[in-house]
């Protein structure tokens, strides 16, 4: 718990700098420009590629994640995990058609579902509670002693 509020501490530091570089000198470009400008150019260079190559390997790696998740479940593992990844890649490339506005509004979505999720979770925990203490019929208290 001690790692997590370090970390979390030190990206808070890290938004809020590189906010006020983006108020302060706007660019028309990613977060690699600002390391061209003021530290080198080479550095701007080697930070770009490292981020393009980053995500040349999370997305595939994403998708082999979901369709690994899907396996879990009885009726998705009768289908070939290559099926799966070649869906949600359509569903990736479908959203990014959409430009700024369809990758925003399935974020909408996505961020509806989770938190309806969640809730749901939540009143199961609450209502599995309320069973266990007796709370509903006339059975009493569910456990030992």
């Amino acid at each position: 718990m001690l790692a997590y509020g370090l970390i979390s501490i030190m990206l808070y530091c890290t938004v809020h700098a590189l906010g006020e570089l983006a108020v302060l000198f706007p660019i028309s470009g990613a977060f690699a420009v600002y390391n061209t400008r003021f530290i080198d150019p080479a550095w701007g260079f080697a930070m770009g590629w490292n981020y393009a190559l980053n995500w040349l390997v999370m997305l595939p790696l994403e998708l082999t994640a979901a369709s690994i998740t899907l396996s879990f479940w009885s009726g998705a593992r009768d289908v070939n995990p290559a099926a799966w990844v070649v869906i949600f890649y359509i569903v990736v490339v479908m959203i990014n058609f959409f430009g700024v506005t369809g990758v925003s509004q399935a974020e909408f979505i996505f961020s509806i579902i989770k938190v309806l999720a969640l809730s749901i979770v939540v009143g199961f925990y609450i209502f599995g509670i309320i069973i266990a203490t007796g709370g509903v019929g006339s059975q009493g208290y569910l456990g030992a002693y």
